[in-house]
């Protein structure tokens, strides 16, 4: 199909990035539009229109080639289906730290329990001094 063609499966417009392997290189490009069966993608030292290529996105695949190039942008056409909504899915970002871990252990402003407080007075009635004294 070349780009003149009307296309046979919705596009979603979006701004992602993907690996595209060609010829033994891969470049990581963005990309401004995804189905299942093609993708427009921008970026610097795009293939040459032509080119057989692989197309890759949060673990997914699909072999093509690209169909037109201009201007910073090129089409790519893919020979299977790619698993579209996989590919636009979201990386989820990392979970931050259980709050319990952030806080610095011992700078609470708890009261000490009677255990606790039992504990300190015998050290305190003992009369010890810190090492080295």
């Amino acid at each position: 199909m070349n780009d003149t063609e009307q296309r046979q499966t919705q596009r979603a417009s979006v701004l992602l990035s993907a690996a595209v392997d060609c010829e033994g290189s891969t470049g990581n490009f963005k990309v401004r539009d995804l189905s299942s069966s093609g993708a427009g993608i921008e970026g610097e030292l795009l293939p040459v229109k032509g080119s057989y290529l692989v197309f890759r996105r949060n673990g997914r695949a699909a072999r093509g080639r690209v169909a037109w190039v201009r201007q910073g942008r090129c089409g790519l056409e893919f020979a299977e289906a790619l698993d579209f909504k996989a590919a636009l899915r979201k990386i989820p970002a990392p979970k931050p730290l259980a709050r319990s871990m952030e806080k610095r252990p011992g700078l609470t402003s708890k009261p000490l329990s009677r255990g606790d407080r039992a504990m300190l007075e015998r050290w305190a009635s003992l009369g010890l001094h810190a090492i080295g004294d």
